[in-house]
This record gives C-alpha cells, structure tokens and sequence, in this order.
C-alpha cells in the first residue's frame, strides 16, 4: 500500500468563511498527521502505563499499540521525505525494540533471561544464566537486523554502542564492572507457542552482582528513615573516585554517575553502565530538554561531556548519601540534613557550586580535598 502525504501541486479547498487563510491539501495533511500522533501518543500511555501485566495488556493493548507502531515506522522507512516532524529517528530509537518483547525463559545467544534487575533509556538488564553461571546482559532498545530499510539506521547506532563497549572491555581496575563481551545475538524464544526469531539484540554482558546496586540501597534505607553514615559514604566516594580517576587518565569520561550504576559485591564498589552510557546520553538528547538531569551540572552544554561532569556526579551521589536525597537549594545554600557535618557541608558546597569555574576542576582534585576534609573529622 502506498501512502501519498503531499501532491506535487498545492490544491486550494473553497470555504465560506472568507476573512480565514485558505486551507490547502497540505494543511489538510498535516493536521490528519499530527491528529494521528497524538492518537499515538494516547495508545503509548494507555498501552505501557501499568504496574502489572494485566491480562487485557498483554493479550489486546501491548499487540495493538505494537501495530500502530510498526506502521508508522513502516511509514518513514517507506519514503524518508514523509517525515516532516523529523520523528523517524526518534520512533526508530523508542520503540524498535519493543514490539519483540523480551520475555523470562527466552534466549539470547547462550544466554537464558531469567529475571529484569534494570531498566533506562538504552533498554533493559537482564539476569541471565549461562550453564551454571550468572550475568548481567544488557540489551539495547534497537535490533540489529529486522529489514532492510532500518539496518543502515541501527547499523550506525549499534557500532557507536559496540566501539564504545569494546573500549571498555581493556580497562581493568578494582572497582570497575568488567564488561565480559559486546555482541549482536539472535533471540529464541522460551515460549514454544511463539518460535519465532525477530532479529539480532546488541547485548552488553557483564558479571552479575548479587548485592544489587547503591540506588536500591539508598531506597531501602530510606524507607526505614535513615542517611547513609560517613563512613559508608567515604568509602564508597573514595572507591568510585578512583575508578573515575583510571578512566580519566585513559581519556575516558563515563558520562552516567549516579547510584543506579554503582554495584555491590562482597569486598567492594563498582562503577558500571559505561558501555551504553554515550548511546543513552545522545537519544536522550534527541528526545527532550538537555540539562535537566540532577546529576549533571547546571552550566552542562548539549553534546558537551567532560570529565569534570562525572566530578560534579559524584558530588551529587555523595549529597545523596548523607541526606537521603537529591541536592536542593534554599537561596545560595544547599539544603542538608542536620546529621550532616559541617567539614563535610564546606566539602559539597564547593563540590556542587553551580558556577564551574568555582568547583573542582578534576576528581584528583576532588578526592583531595575529600581526605582532608576526613582527617579534620579524626581530629574533631
């Protein structure tokens, strides 16, 4: 089937109403375009908003907004020049990956999903079992391969993902997730009534840590009204600093420092989530406003990542730490619990100054000042 959106001439439509502007076939076709996005948008929220999988979700909504999807997608590939709202690459980023659907039981590779320990922007972590071993595999919200007209689009996204991926692979240090491998693999489904394969997933896979991560820690304590201590804080601050600081040498910026993807094992703290980091940071910027983000600077340009921004993060997830949440501000003051110290207030006020020429300019320099500030809290 072929879809005509504009003529080649512009066909005026007679009306009545003489003082209106004349209505061409082209604003005809662009408000059926924008009704129909908006009729979209409606099936996108009705369709994914719930808590559970209810059994009219799974059976009714999720196939139908899949379809709607599909279809508008089909749209653009069909003929690029439709896309007058420049949405493609946004549909393709979105939503390619969701009509397949990752179920438990399925496989990726030789990898089994057992359970989702995450989700973000880039797509969803699994549980996997290998045999009698554990892993994380993070897949990508795009396919590899589901025909013709998008491979050239996720061909690009994929080898930025995979370059970034494979870079991290080299990296070794104690309190860095080791990213085991980056690949494309195909899927298999657990499910005998639905064998069929949808493509290739680009797949992060990484060792699983049992103990979750910090952000899953911060939100227990929480609950329970509590801050993490100083000497909790500290440690984990100092272990995730010098992660930063080995990348940093190497010319790497992490770009995504935040609890969520600081992980727990039995003897320490991990920074991880690098391998998509970039990939999520640039469709985030495609999407929606830059800079609003709490662990970024305020003075952080679109596209602009330095390492003095996973400086700035790092500040944030201390702030976090002690005071059971996100910075806030009353005047030119930021807003701390009353628990915590005052050296250590002095040390976050500089570290989080809104202005960047007056905050840390390196995390060498931030760890620094962060073990003075711990040896005036000995001899206090």
């Amino acid at each position: 089937m072929t879809i005509i959106f504009f003529t080649r001439e512009e066909v005026v439509i007679d009306q009545p109403l003489a003082f209106l502007p004349p209505v061409t076939t082209a604003h005809v076709t662009i408000a059926g375009v924008a009704l129909f996005f908006l009729m979209w948008l409606v099936l996108l929220f009705l369709c994914r908003w719930s808590p559970k999988r209810g059994s009219f979700r799974r059976n009714y909504a999720i196939p139908y907004f899949d379809r709607v999807t599909a279809y508008v997608i089909e749209i653009f590939q069909a003929d690029p020049s439709n896309d007058t709202l420049g949405l493609r690459s946004t549909l393709l980023l979105s939503s390619a990956g969701e009509p397949v659907g990752l179920e438990k039981g399925d496989r990726l590779g030789d990898y089994v999903l057992e359970d989702v320990i995450g989700k973000g922007t880039y797509g969803v972590v699994w549980r996997a079992r290998k045999g009698k071993q554990l892993f994380a595999l993070k897949v990508a919200n795009f396919i590899t391969t589901v025909n013709e007209q998008n491979a050239e689009e996720n061909a690009r996204l994929i080898k930025q993902a995979r370059d970034e991926a494979k870079r991290w692979t080299t990296l070794s240090h104690a309190n860095l997730v080791r990213i085991v491998d980056a690949m494309d693999l195909g899927l298999v489904r657990g499910n005998p009534r639905d064998s069929g394969a949808a493509g290739k997933f680009f797949v992060i896979i990484m060792p699983y840590y049992e103990r979750g991560d910090l952000r899953k820690y911060l939100e227990k304590d929480r609950s329970k009204n509590k801050r993490c201590t100083v000497s909790l804080t500290l440690e984990v601050i100092f272990q995730i600093g010098a992660a930063l600081d080995y990348i940093h040498d190497r010319k790497l910026v992490h770009r995504d420092v935040k609890p969520s993807n600081i992980l727990m094992d039995a003897d320490n703290y991990l920074l991880g989530d690098f391998g998509l980091a970039r990939f999520e940071y640039e469709t985030i910027n495609s999407i929606v406003a830059k800079g609003t983000t709490p662990y970024l600077p305020p003075d952080v340009q679109p596209g602009d990542r330095k390492a003095s921004h996973d400086v700035y993060a790092l500040g944030v997830t201390m702030f976090q730490m002690l005071n059971g949440k996100l910075p806030s501000r009353r005047g030119n003051s930021l807003d701390f619990d009353a628990a915590v110290p005052d050296v250590l207030r002095s040390f976050l006020g500089y570290a989080l100054e809104p202005n960047a020429e007056d905050r840390f300019g390196s995390v060498r320099e931030f760890l620094a000042a962060l073990k003075f500030a711990q040896k005036q809290l000995e001899i206090s």
